[in-house]
């Protein structure tokens, strides 16, 4: 039987999805880091993570993380998930703006201190995306 999860995750979970930069970061510790490895970006602190969940919001204004499974234990969580939306590609050179559906599966390896967020790992296959994005 799958326990709910905890305040801090479901906050955490609901902030990423409504792209609020804030509510995640009264997740974290304020040393927290966040690394997404398949961009090969670490975000060292929270004005990096920020600027990083802006310009998410961005790019994927749609974007929704979808849950297939969250587990917690003493310490650490891991979050599978299935990031779905759409790549908006603004308008240039008199071009129309691009939508492209996207669908990604990853998981983030997520450690706790303090009741908080202190280290997150996020592990995905950017070639999936960018396959999708091709034109």
């Amino acid at each position: 039987m799958a326990s709910e999860p905890s305040t801090l995750m479901a906050t955490y979970v609901r902030a990423w999805n409504e792209h609020n930069a804030d509510d995640l970061l009264r997740c974290l510790t304020p040393d927290c880091v966040y690394e997404d490895t398949a961009l090969r970006k670490t975000m060292p602190d929270p004005a990096s993570l920020r600027a990083f969940v802006d310009e998410t919001a961005r790019d994927f204004p749609d974007v929704r993380f979808n849950t297939v499974t969250l587990a917690e234990g003493p310490g650490h969580a891991t979050w599978e998930w299935v990031m779905a939306g759409h790549y908006v590609a603004p308008a240039r050179a008199g071009q129309p703006e691009k939508r492209k559906p996207i669908s990604v599966r990853g998981v983030s390896v997520i450690q706790l201190r303090d009741g908080k967020v202190c280290n997150v790992r996020d592990y995905w296959n950017r070639e999936v995306l960018r396959k999708q994005l091709a034109d």
